[in-house]
């Protein structure tokens, strides 16, 4: 490769590629090593990036601790074209939802996440379902990603496409995201240090107000009172967060042996009172060349742990922000907070101070600071993930690898209840939750590769086993239960099992025991280094299924300029296209299940199955069938590089469970196959370095991508009494549903319809009493109609870098347009008027509202009457959708790059940062919560928004140090 003046690399990027500044510390995020390399592939493969037949992109590791975040995946938003990054509502450490090329399926989307060619776990033991959460609360239960150290990646490669998956079989349908981790180097030992400290704000959430008191001043109850000062409640409750990840780690080896050592701490106090996260992370990694390199051995083992006090939680149960927000204005907030428990001279125990005369019903309005210190949560997090692999060079054609990894991840969660929680959430002694669960995955194989020429024809071959197996989610609970003094605590707040007063509650369930033997083979066959041709084959055996099933791909690319001469601006042209199928095989204990073995324990009593395949029926695997073709190109002596790909996918055979008729198996829902759904849209990458001179340059790079997946069939079982064929993915739950719906868009959110008139105006029906008078005023309208998808039509990314000297300023803005999603936080908060737009109501046209009789005649009521009508958790869920497209400035760096002179330090740098700065646009400016985020990152309840945790906007600095 040719070297550029001042030590400048220009690396071109094609989907996968990006470009790159080879000054120390100056890089930014897309990455390679040089242009004609290799990228990582499936199951840990290398191939050469010209050859690649599908859609791939590769991220530098550096992008993800330039402005860290927790988890590590939410990093790849805006850096990759096609995906859609959402981050949880529960603040720091919580799980994330990805999605590639769309949705495809009703039961999962995500992507297989594999480190070192290993596939792991990504699960998460607990996610919110419904508005009010179950009697503990609605909780967030983490993903294996959180637990992941920055600091240890070297890089990613995100694989998109069915085609660039397929040798992953029924684990890959949904794509691949493949993490690469560091490993020691040969020569002298490195040691690098980095930390990153920042300070966090709440950003994005409701606008309260503050000028209308209490319906009735000294007895609570809803704001809908007179004009009157009253302080900013939020401000007295939400802190100032701080969050430190600090790493340390060595590299050292010779050309025989190397090592890789490193360890991260990860410590946050949250914008919440009380929320407290503290992570440790350890690693460890061998490698060893032995006989002349022949024998290669790797080995790593990868410890981490996570603690948290009071995760933030969404929903109507045990979140102190219904509280909060709603507290009657005017009152005496001080009062309540500081003294959140007193003494009870009955009992002798402290008992919450509740407050007086409820903007809601009790069960959800509880004291904020008890809920906080009286009915906290914790949780204990811990992953042991133990990798090795050999692998042997028999001659210079063949070799042969062996790997082995086995991943433990363990959760322990709790809850105390004390006496005096609210009545219907737990006994009036209190309440006492423990839940511990584990998941394991072993996972094996064998590998033969070949690699062989003939003359101008290149022949490689891929020949493997494997097995992978998994439980998930085995389960043991505790809980004394609620509601009825039989079923609590014997003694207040002592919160041990031998202090239940039942064994009721007392239980243990199995999530996912799962066995897949699989046999899998890839060709490609390369002439001249011009035209390649990629076949794979893999064939899985699940436990989980009667059959095996089968999964083929077949990929061409052709080296376009190699045949025509484009001219001297064409440095690179190529067309590539494949077509693959894989699957998504079912969920365990499904298939002729007629046994309450593998069911729940509960109480010493075994539950019958809830779900069994329809009688007389085999289930299928899901299959989808894929179709991606693609051009890249490399312009202008490799400054501008471009990728674009079309994609179409069908997934038929979709997985759905139906309610069942009372039967002699007490089987509460039967399993069925039937649907398809359609995904297609582009994905388009532009890399360009438009500046570049000795001191200074500009690079850029924008990368995205259009998707809008239809349900194009449904199983005729899911035929609803109303005609429509629709299945239904989150029960009716007040005025919300989520659905699928044939014909329509993936996803419909179905909400309460308020009828309006020809000139927009709200419809209502006065009520009259015998007289004829007007007493009150009904809003007209009960059916539930489609309110939209939650998810985007395209989402877009625009990554910057600029390098003076030896300053660097990062930059990355990401945006999605389209996707809708309901706000009931809002509709409440309308309702008990405590809302901006309450107070704006009632300061314009004499606090009265212009709406309709239906009949062409409009009259005006009162904001009070409007509000306490329309809003509501019950209320006229279609007022409160809001239209989800923004652009954001993601993260931001302003960095200094320097050798210190006479210093034990070899290199270093120091950066200011910032992170979820601020929308650059936002097409509903009154949404009352932050668009990039969601209540849940499960398959369901998707599109609702129930008084989450709002997001924060971050600052602070970077140091790191190379000794």
């Amino acid at each position: 490769m040719k070297k550029l003046t001042n030590s400048v690399l220009i690396v071109v990027l094609s989907s996968y590629m990006g470009i790159a500044n080879a000054q120390s510390g100056k890089n930014d995020s897309l990455k390679t090593k040089n242009i004609e390399g290799v990228v990582v592939t499936a199951l840990g493969i290398k191939k050469e990036k010209r050859a690649l037949t599908y859609s791939a992109q590769e991220i530098g590791g550096d992008a993800l601790v330039k402005v860290k975040d927790a988890n590590p995946i939410n990093s790849l938003s805006g850096r990759v074209a096609g995906i859609n990054v959402s981050r949880s509502s529960s603040g720091i450490g919580g799980s994330v939802k990805v999605t590639l090329r769309g949705e495809s399926s009703a039961r999962n989307n995500q992507p297989l996440y594999v480190v070192d060619g290993v596939p792991i776990s990504n699960s998460s033991p607990a996610q919110p379902y419904k508005i009010f959460g179950d009697e503990g609360g609605s909780r967030d239960g983490g993903d294996v990603l959180s637990m992941i150290n920055p600091d240890d990646i070297e890089n990613i490669t995100v694989l998109r496409g069915a085609a660039s998956a397929a040798l992953y079989g029924s684990q890959g349908a949904n794509g691949v995201i493949l993490i690469t981790t560091k490993k020691g180097k040969a020569g002298k030992v490195n040691i690098n240090f980095n930390s990153n400290i920042t300070a966090e704000s709440v950003a994005y959430g409701p606008k309260l107000q503050y000028e209308y008191l209490a319906s009735v001043p000294g007895k609570g109850g809803q704001s809908w009172g007179a004009k009157g000062n009253t302080e900013d409640y939020t401000k007295k409750y939400f802190e100032t967060g701080l969050t430190a990840i600090n790493s340390l780690s060595l590299s050292a080896g010779n050309q025989v042996a190397s090592t890789y050592l490193s360890y991260a701490n990860t410590l946050s106090n949250g914008v919440t009172p009380t929320s407290k996260m503290n992570q440790n992370n350890i690693s460890i990694r061998e490698t060893i060349n032995l006989f002349d390199n022949k024998l290669k051995v790797d080995a790593s083992a990868n410890l981490s742990e996570q603690r948290y006090h009071n995760r933030p939680g969404s929903g109507l149960y045990f979140n102190p922000l219904v509280a909060l927000y709603a507290f009657p204005r005017g009152e005496n907030y001080s009062d309540y907070t500081q003294n959140f428990e007193r003494l009870d001279p009955v009992d002798y125990i402290n008992k919450q101070y509740r407050f007086q005369n409820f903007a809601y019903s009790s069960d959800i309005e509880q004291n904020p600071y008890w809920i906080l210190n009286r009915a906290a949560t914790d949780e204990n997090n811990k992953r042991a993930y133990l990798k090795g692999s050999i692998a042997y060079t028999v001659n210079d054609w063949l070799s042969l690898q062996a790997r082995a990894s086995y991943d433990f991840v363990t959760r322990k969660y709790q809850r105390k209840m004390y006496a005096s929680t609210d009545a219907s959430l737990a006994s009036p002694n209190g309440r006492y939750i423990l839940e511990t669960s584990t998941d394991t995955q072993w996972y094996t194989d064998l590998m033969a590769t070949a690699n062989k020429s003939f003359g101008k024809w290149d022949v490689t071959g891929i020949l493997g086993v494997s097995r992978n197996d998994y439980r998930l989610g085995d389960l043991t609970f505790a809980d004394s239960g609620y509601g009825n003094p039989a079923y609590g605590l014997k003694i207040p707040n002592y919160f041990v099992l031998g202090n239940f007063t039942s064994t009721d509650g007392l239980g243990n369930s199995i999530g996912t025991n799962k066995e897949v033997k699989s046999i899998f083979a890839s060709a490609q066959l390369g002439y001249d280094k011009i035209v390649y041709l990629d076949l794979s084959a893999r064939k899985d055996w699940s436990s989980t299924l009667k059959e095996g099933f089968f999964y083929p791909s077949v990929g061409v690319s052709t080296i376009l300029n190699k045949f025509i001469d484009f001219g001297e601006n064409v440095n690179f042209l190529k067309l590539r296209g494949a077509y693959a199928q894989v699957g998504n095989d079912i969920p365990s204990f499904v298939q002729g299940n007629r046994s309450s073995a593998y069911g729940k324990l509960v109480g010493g009593v075994l539950v019958e199955p809830e779900v069994s395949s329809f009688p007389g029926v085999n289930l299928k695997p899901e299959l989808k069938k894929s179709l991606e073709v693609g051009l890249e190109a490399r312009l202008f002596k490799n400054r501008v590089n471009f990728d674009i790909t079309y994609y179409k996918t069908n997934t038929t055979n979709q997985y759905f469970e139906i309610q069942a008729a009372a039967n002699s198996l007490g089987v509460q829902r039967w399993a069925i196959n039937g649907g398809d759904i359609e995904s297609k849209g582009f994905e388009a990458s532009l890399n360009v370095i438009p500046v570049k001179n000795e001191n200074f340059e500009w690079s850029s790079s924008i990368n995205i991508g259009t998707n809008k997946s239809y349900v194009k069939s449904l199983s005729d079982m899911l035929r609803q009494p109303n005609g429509s064929v629709t299945a239904v993915l989150t029960k009716l739950d007040n005025s919300f549903q989520y659905v699928l719906k044939e014909g329509e868009r993936f996803g419909t959110i179905m909400v309460k319809h308020l009828e309006r008139d020809s000139n927009g105006l709200a419809i209502f029906d006065k009520v009259l009493d015998g007289s004829g008078n007007v007493i009150g005023y009904t809003p007209r309208g009960n059916q539930m109609v489609d309110a939209g998808t939650p998810f985007p039509d395209w989402t877009a990314g625009w990554v910057n870098s600029f390098n003076y000297k030896n300053f660097s300023l990062n930059l990355v803005i990401d945006g999605k347009m389209g996707g809708k999603a309901v706000s009931t936080t809002q509709a409440m908060l309308d309702q008990a008027g405590v809302s901006k737009a309450s107070a704006d109501a009632r300061n314009n046209n004499g606090g009265m509202i212009a709406v309709s009789d239906g009949a062409g005649h409009a009259f005006n009521i009162s904001a009070k009457d409007y509000y306490t009508t329309v809003g509501g958790r019950q209320g006229y869920t279609s007022e409160y959708v809001y239209d989800l497209s923004n652009f954001r400035l993601a993260e931001l760096s302003l960095g200094y790059h320097f050798t210190p002179k006479n210093s034990f330090i070899n290199k270093a740098s120091i950066s200011i940062i910032g992170k979820n700065l601020f929308f650059i646009y936002k097409k509903a400016k009154d949404i009352p919560f932050d668009p990039n985020m969601v209540s849940s990152t499960g398959e369901a309840f998707q599109g609702i928004e129930v008084f989450s945790q709002p997001s924060t906007r971050s600052f602070g600095i970077n140091l790191s140090a190379t000794f």
